[in-house]
């Protein structure tokens, strides 16, 4: 061996050694720090989770517990945090109480109306007049955060269609809101062409576009001209366009590709969430335009999501998976679509079912259940039918607590709760809050939380908006 290898060999032993000593260091470090103020002093407060999830996190940024492991949960990109608390709020902490019933209740009709009412208003005045939704709002700081997501951007356009199309009295006058959406949408668009298909497409980011963007922004599409029919003209070139890139979309006897990149090649690789989001997407256009183009590449989608995922449940495709089941077990009741919903549901509760003392927003999971109980409903026993309302009203009751109601908002560390009074209350009013260890609302969990009360109300209970 040369000297220059040997010496290369030296170095790279030096380095091992100084890298273990130093992550030794670290994870001891850490380890220590469980207080807001340790956390403050040692610089590791993160505001949510890294996309590299075998790192060691602190998901309580007030607390800082060190986590690690693996989570199946939206990855959330680390951001820096804003001022937190400021000087001049009212904090107050008090025990927790214990005293929670152990059986949930239904809430009252009257009650989910209000909660509707308030997350209604508050997506409506998150909009800005460019047709865009602002993505988060710290409600402590009175400022919008900054970071944005196309998909969720149409996410909150498809929750006001879907309020669109069931508010029979027009109370919440959202057509302006959805036009103003769909026009944003249009503008932030680039034409394409793929597999036979041409095609405008909601870009994701520069050079590519999003089917989960597009298959939300056509379910909307779809609400208005269904509300306003004789919008249907004005809208008919953009339904076409968002249903050509879907269709383009498809992988051969496979799901969808999820991106679409403008001047590359175009991989073949999938997203759970945008498989669920497009099925959902063709679905709705089934129901809207029968054509047998479309419902080929539907069961054909189904049979291969059916496969796929009975063989190893995924958590992402469940809410908007149920969501198309739901439409679809409408069109056609097979016993298939019934099978795979109860199957998958009864996986998905049982996850849940040891996670009752969380404090973070879980309306994305009730979300589905509650879709996937208009398909079980029909077809099981009144025992059943208790078990997954009982596991509805839970949740939908413990999610009405992330709601900001009026001008003081209470979080939860630990063992305490924290009553925070709130600058502008009027502008916070409505939103859910990520969790009640977190300062922020989002478009998106809001989004999740309306479209669960919305659809209990309407869809299970049969009453009114």
């Amino acid at each position: 061996m040369t000297k220059f290898g040997k010496i290369l060999i030296f170095g790279v032993i030096v380095t091992t050694l100084v890298a273990a000593v130093f992550l030794v260091w670290f994870l001891n470090t850490t380890k220590k720090i469980t207080t807001y103020e340790e956390c403050i002093k040692a610089g590791w407060l993160v505001r949510s989770r890294s996309i590299a999830d075998s790192l060691p996190l602190f998901l309580n940024k007030y607390e800082c517990v060190l986590w690690s492991g693996k989570s199946f949960e939206k990855y959330e990109e680390k951001q820096a945090v804003p001022a937190l608390v400021p000087q001049n709020m009212l904090i107050t902490d008090k025990e927790e109480s214990d005293n929670e019933p152990s059986v949930a209740k239904a809430l009252e009709g009257e009650k989910i109306k209000k909660i509707i009412s308030d997350a209604v208003n508050w997506l409506k005045q998150s909009q800005e007049s460019n047709g865009h939704f602002r993505y988060e709002y710290s409600p402590v700081s009175d400022t919008y955060l900054m970071g944005d997501l196309t998909v969720r951007q149409t996410g909150a356009l498809y929750v006001l269609g879907e309020i669109l199309r069931k508010d029979k009295d027009n109370k919440y006058n959202l057509k302006n809101t959805v036009e103003n959406a769909l026009a944003y949408f249009k503008k932030n668009s680039e034409t394409g062409e793929f597999n036979g298909y041409q095609f405008n497409c909601i870009l994701r980011s520069q050079g590519k576009c999003s089917l989960g963007a597009v298959s939300l922004g056509l379910v909307g599409a779809l609400d208005l001209i269904k509300v306003y029919p004789k919008l249907e003209n004005t809208y008919k070139d953009t339904i076409a366009d968002y249903l050509n890139f879907i269709l383009a979309m498809k992988n051969p006897d496979e799901g969808f590709k999820w991106l679409y990149y403008l001047e590359e090649e175009q991989p073949k690789t999938e997203s759970a969430f945008s498989n669920g989001e497009a099925l959902l997407a063709l679905v709705r256009y089934y129901k809207y335009n029968p054509t047998k183009e479309v419902k080929v590449v539907i069961d054909n989608a189904f049979s291969y999501f059916n496969t796929k995922y009975s063989n190893a449940w995924d958590y992402n495709f469940y809410l908007w998976g149920m969501s198309a089941i739901k439409d679809l077990y409408k069109i056609e009741p097979k016993k298939e679509y019934f099978e795979f919903t109860k199957a998958y549901t009864d996986w998905r509760i049982s996850s849940y079912r040891d996670r009752r003392d969380s404090i973070g927003n879980k309306c994305a999971y009730i979300e589905g259940v509650i879709s996937a109980y208009s398909v079980l409903e029909p077809n099981i026993t009144k025992k059943e039918k208790d078990y997954y309302l009982e596991e509805i009203n839970f949740w939908l009751a413990k999610s009405k607590e992330l709601q900001v109601k009026d001008g003081v908002i209470t979080l939860r560390f630990g063992d305490k709760d924290y009553d925070l009074n709130l600058p502008r209350p009027e502008r916070a009013q409505g939103g859910f809050l990520t969790g009640l260890d977190k300062l922020s609302q989002r478009i998106d969990f809001t989004q999740h939380c309306l479209s669960s009360y919305l659809q209990k109300q309407v869809d299970i209970d049969k009453k009114s908006l």
